[in-house]
Parts: C-alpha cells; sequence; structure tokens
C-alpha cells in the first residue's frame, strides 16, 4: 500500500472540516443531509456531527478501500481502476459535503 498516497487521499476527505468550521455561524442547528426527489430535504443531522462526522466517515471508507485495494491488488487488475477506486471516496467528501454546507448556509 502506498502510505502517502493514502494520507493525501485522507487528508483531502477532511478537508470540509475546514469549509464547515468557516461556516460554522451561518450554518442552521440541524443541516439537512438527505433530499427526497421532489427536492425538499426529509433528512436532517446535528451541525456539529455533519461537520465533525461526515469528514471523518469519508475517512474511515477512504482507509477501508485503501486496504481492500491494497490487499487484493494481485497485479492483474487495472491500474487505471485501482487509481480511480482509491480517489473516489475524496472526490465525493469535497464535491457532497460542501453542496451540503453551503446548501445549509443558504450561499
Amino acid at each position: 500500500m502506498n502510505k502517502k498516497i493514502l494520507l493525501l487521499t485522507t487528508t483531502i476527505c477532511m478537508l470540509p472540516l475546514i469549509l464547515g468550521a468557516a461556516l460554522y455561524n451561518y450554518l442552521p442547528a440541524e443541516i439537512p443531509i438527505h433530499w427526497d426527489a421532489s427536492g425538499s430535504a426529509d433528512r436532517y443531522c446535528n451541525k456539529l456531527l455533519a461537520i465533525i462526522g461526515h469528514p471523518l466517515f469519508f475517512a474511515l471508507i477512504n482507509i477501508i478501500v485503501h486496504y481492500r485495494v491494497s490487499f487484493s491488488a494481485d497485479g492483474t487488475g487495472s491500474k487505471i481502476i485501482n487509481i480511480i477506486t482509491l480517489w473516489i471516496c475524496p472526490v465525493l467528501s469535497v464535491i457532497v459535503l460542501t453542496i451540503v454546507f453551503l446548501t445549509a448556509a443558504n450561499f
């Protein structure tokens, strides 16, 4: 397993913490985290849990994915698929949590 890539991707997963901290005073006490088909929020999360817990969740999933890919890599798989797999959590963390925080803060 490439520990530099693991450290980099895990750090990127945690970047939304900075945005959440910057927007803390603008965020409502309950942050919408799920929307129904019509676009109405139907699930909410405590502000502090959303700011800290969701990036930690993405980081944990990222670590699990890295270990899974490193232990299952036998050299016969596609290198590009492995790269995409390793970077999907950090990319989703930044995109999804940025949208959630900015939407909740009415920006």
